[in-house]
């Protein structure tokens, strides 16, 4: 793979990490990043653990986590307590896993308005069939 020691402009970090510049760049001013290696310039330099977090980071927030909730479980992650994350039922864990059920139920609720989308449809309002009909 790749150079061990490599490391990244903070441009080349943000799109490894499917972030924007800004986002990464916030993520370090937040400090859920630690200090990043800078250039005599005074550019950030981020490594691969550093592009690692912010990839993490950028799921969470996807996921619907708060910025709370994040560094809340990256403070855990960094005093190595993972035990932690299964242990409280108030963890970062136990909330994905509530989302997960969510977006798990929107799946199937989803899956069933695509096979019977008259019994999804709000009263008056023309069904699919119609429209087709009238496009035809």
């Amino acid at each position: 793979m790749g150079d061990a020691g490599a490391t990244y402009r903070l441009g080349d970090a943000a799109r490894k990490a499917h972030l924007t510049i800004n986002q990464a760049r916030n993520y370090v001013q937040f400090r859920l990043v630690p200090s990043c290696a800078r250039t005599p310039a005074g550019h950030m330099r981020f490594d691969e653990e550093a592009v690692r977090r912010l990839r993490l980071i950028g799921r969470a927030l996807l996921a619907g986590l708060s910025m709370q909730d994040i560094r809340r479980f990256l403070e855990t992650l960094d005093a190595e307590d993972c035990g932690a994350l299964q242990r409280s039922p108030e963890t970062v864990l136990a909330r994905v896993n509530e989302r997960r059920a969510v977006l798990d139920r929107l799946v199937r609720e989803l899956n069933q308005a695509c096979a019977s989308p008259e019994r999804y449809q709000a009263k008056g309002c023309r069904g699919v069939r119609d429209i087709q009909g009238v496009q035809q």
